[in-house]
């Protein structure tokens, strides 16, 4: 899979998910964290990703566990228990936030921190996906929002791997990649 195939996979969720029916990204990432613990032992590959970002509009997402107010990101941890820890964070991330009322502010797309500190620029799940993507991958076109080098373009690569640390680049972009 090319980064423009994958960039234009998420790009496409918007189509097939119209905007009453796409969860919260609170939501969404519970259930993506949900669908990922299964496969905790393993290193994903990118068509798992794309099958689990798919999965995770439709997917079982736990209640909100007060146990995760104790998690920190720890940018140390590696593998699976990276993603998770970053995973978890970002969780309760959102959820302060909706509870202090940031999530409502109409300015909160020029960036927001978090009660814990975090800066966040996306909260929607469709944004949070393409700036992921975006952010790790390219794949992006000279017609479309965004333009990073003199030709418009983003360069087109194959990508031949993918770990848990690579999952774990994608949410933190996800979070504050403009």
């Amino acid at each position: 899979m090319t980064n423009r195939e994958l960039y234009l996979i998420v790009r496409n969720f918007e189509a097939k998910y119209p905007k009453a029916a796409r969860p919260s990204l609170e939501r969404y990432l519970s259930a993506l964290w949900t669908v990922a613990v299964a496969h905790r032992d393993r290193e994903p590959s990118i068509g798992e990703l794309v099958e689990w970002l798919d999965g995770a509009f439709t997917s079982f997402a736990p209640d909100f566990d007060p146990e995760w107010l104790n998690n920190k990101y720890d940018a140390s941890k590696k593998g699976f228990d990276g993603f998770e820890s970053l995973i978890l964070a970002q969780i309760v991330d959102l959820r302060q936030m909706d509870e202090t009322g940031q999530l409502r502010d109409e300015q909160r797309y020029f960036g927001l921190d978090a009660p814990r500190g975090s800066r966040w620029y996306n909260f929607d799940t469709i944004g949070y996906l393409e700036c992921a993507v975006r952010g790790v991958y390219g794949g992006y076109a000279e017609d479309e929002t965004i333009v990073l080098d003199g030709s418009g373009d983003s360069e087109i690569v194959e990508i031949t791997e993918f770990s848990w640390e690579d999952f774990t680049e994608l949410l933190a972009c996800g979070q504050f990649y403009e």
